[in-house]
């Protein structure tokens, strides 16, 4: 697959919007997560050069404003999903990512080494799986409630 086209990480989209991509200043959005845009969801149709990259930044904000304006349901969704803890891996072709609520296997460019790409997020699903590592490990998330409303800390 090409980049920008929901290209798993071992190809052109390697974890790009990620802190852990090699920009140790930038802090990871939702905006920039494309862990899941095998699925569609993103909201970047590109992988950012870099996390920090202020042009994606800018892009992705105005991207989300049209959003807002045209789908507003749609949006919120997309924001609670892409705000969710991920972790991806991909190793001798295969792209796995694991989120609270699903686990997706996808082709990748082969390669003989791990390649690791992570979102920390910021919100956890109140029907996600619990567990004690990343990114089932809930101690520093809020809890989502039904349509994305806040609820108590997760506990």
């Amino acid at each position: 697959p090409a980049s920008g086209s929901g290209a798993a990480p071992g190809t052109a989209d390697a974890g790009a919007g990620d802190a852990e991509a090699g920009d140790a200043g930038a802090q990871p959005s939702w905006e920039t997560n494309r862990l899941l845009a095998r699925l569609g969801l993103r909201v970047l149709p590109h992988a950012p050069c870099r996390p920090g990259c202020p042009a994606s930044r800018e892009l992705a904000h105005g991207l989300v404003a049209l959003g807002e304006a045209a789908v507003p349901q749609e949006t919120a969704w997309l924001r609670e999903i892409l705000s969710w803890p991920m972790a991806g891996s991909a190793l001798h072709g295969i792209w796995e990512v694991k989120t609270p609520v699903l686990k997706l296997l996808a082709d990748a460019e082969w390669t003989a080494a791990p390649r690791i790409a992570t979102h920390p997020g910021t919100a956890f699903p109140a029907e996600g799986a619990r567990g004690v590592r990343f990114p089932f490990d809930t101690s520093r998330l809020t809890r989502l409630g039904r349509a994305g409303t806040r609820r108590q800390p997760v506990s």
